[in-house]
């Protein structure tokens, strides 16, 4: 079978010595999305009249041979290594989008960041332990999905998850039996923190996957429930060794703060996947509010963590590098809503709403 990109140079050599007569050439650079970047050289690089040949020519040629193309797009020398830069910087974001990279790092960032402002010494088997159980999770979700949609899936995420199943349940299964090994490792304690949070992930499949839809109203409740298990997860596994040194008032408002952060979060992914959740037919809070209505109640969500975060530093119950970290990720979540055109685009949304749980990271000199 003849690949796209083959079909592509067919098309462009059939231009080719036209161009070239003129002292003119044309390179190819990419397809994604239904668009062709070219790269124009020579003559046709300076020629006042390029793009006319690129529509009269080269757009004609290769649709003549790919109808399904949308649009050609045409770069001058100068513009090109900038077009090819952003490719690689599309890829980039749909493979940690695809694998839920960030989701591991993310989780295993907040681990350190909050053992250090516990003022304990972080336990890295049991930060390894909790990133790659979050993966987990995440990757048996959308194994679970991609499973139900078959290849009609609507996202790449999960159309790829169905096409290679197999092997990913293989890797799920390895990642399963790493962590099995590393709990040999921790204390007692943990076995019953463990159980509780596998309790309450069974509890989330169950309402996603099991609730018929007579009970649709019980899934309004699907990222209201996960923010919760995941602030659980992020607020209380650092400090679960030494109970008895707990904050309580640190504890609990960072635990508002992040809960309202996450929640945020959620609610923009169902805001951004709302219609191929529709054509999917996947329920998520998007099914039951208009988009607008869902907008107002992330803003308000955000709204509610800032001011949150300004009454806890007033009142010296989390210290200025808590704000340092909390306020970028809330400004983040607030300018992917407020200008949703800009990270639409390759799914931008979810790349940069999981990059905030790195932003901690930035504080690791500043913390003892």
């Amino acid at each position: 079978m003849v690949s796209t990109e083959s079909k592509i140079e067919e098309a462009l050599n059939s231009i080719r010595p036209f161009l070239q007569q003129d002292g003119g050439d044309v390179e190819f650079i990419s397809y994604q999305n239904k668009v062709v970047s070219l790269r124009l050289l020579g003559a046709c690089s300076t020629c006042n009249i390029s793009h006319l040949t690129m529509k009269a020519g080269i757009e004609e040629s290769i649709k003549k041979l790919l109808p399904e193309v949308e649009s050609v797009l045409a770069y001058r020398v100068r513009y090109a290594s900038f077009v090819k830069r952003l490719s690689i910087y599309h890829a980039l974001i749909k493979f940690t989008n695809t694998f839920s990279l960030l989701v591991a790092l993310g989780t295993f960032s907040l681990y350190l960041y909050f053992s250090k402002r516990y003022d304990v010494q972080p336990n890295f088997i049991v930060g390894a332990g909790l990133s790659l159980g979050t993966w987990i999770i995440y990757t048996i979700d959308h194994l679970l999905d991609a499973i139900q949609l078959k290849e009609h899936a609507s996202s790449t995420r999960h159309r790829y998850h169905f096409y290679k199943h197999r092997q990913i349940i293989f890797i799920v299964f390895i990642s399963i039996f790493i962590l099995l090994v590393l709990s040999l490792k921790l204390s007692r304690i943990y076995y019953t923190y463990v159980f509780c949070l596998s309790i309450l992930t069974v509890i989330h499949f169950l309402m996603n996957y099991i609730i018929s839809r007579r009970h649709l109203k019980l899934r309004l409740f699907k990222e209201i429930y996960i923010a919760l298990v995941v602030t659980i997860g992020f607020v209380i596994t650092p400090v679960l060794e030494h109970y008895s040194e707990i904050n309580l008032p640190y504890i609990f408002g960072v635990f508002g703060v992040l809960y309202l952060i996450n929640l945020a979060n959620l609610f923009i992914f169902s805001y951004f996947d709302r219609l191929s959740d529709q054509k999917d037919k996947m329920l998520s809070i998007a099914h039951f509010y208009s988009p607008k209505k869902l907008k107002q109640f992330i803003q308000i969500g955000i709204g509610l963590s800032i001011f949150l975060t300004f009454i806890l530093l007033v009142n010296g119950i989390i210290s200025w590098i808590d704000g340092f970290v909390f306020l970028p990720m809330q400004l983040s979540l607030l300018l992917i809503i407020i200008k949703p055109s800009l990270f639409i685009i390759n799914d931008q949304y979810r790349f940069y709403g999981d990059l905030i749980y790195l932003y901690p990271i930035i504080t690791f000199p500043f913390l003892h």
